[in-house]
């Protein structure tokens, strides 16, 4: 297991035991784009909205972790789907990546790097 996904289990199991701190509420905030699109506890529990999309969640951890806004990160996911050979408006490579499993985190690593 990587270190984000331990670090999700141990703050499940502060949230299931009703301790989680208002910093561990912070940290699983930062790493909402790690956790699973299935994993309505922890989502829940990271303020992620209901119903969020895979674009959504995509959008936000870039806009997060590029340090931008989101009309800036619209446009580097634009562009990478652009990269991908898609056209501006496809979500076809996102699509691909939500199918494949890849979390909102490691692919905003992978569009940003």
């Amino acid at each position: 297991m990587n270190k984000p996904k331990e670090r999700l289990e141990e703050l499940r199991a502060e949230l299931r035991a009703e301790c989680l701190s208002y910093g561990e509420i912070a940290e699983l905030q930062d790493l909402a784009g790690h956790i699973a699109a299935d994993d309505l506890e922890l989502l829940e529990a990271a303020g992620v909205p209901e119903g969020a999309t895979y674009y959504e969640r995509v959008r936000d951890e870039v806009e997060r972790v590029g340090e931008c806004t989101t009309s800036d990160a619209q446009g580097i996911l634009e562009a990478w789907e652009l990269k991908q050979g898609n056209v501006i408006t496809s979500t076809d490579a996102l699509d691909a990546a939500e199918a494949e499993g890849i979390t909102p985190a490691d692919l905003t690593n992978q569009i940003l790097n």
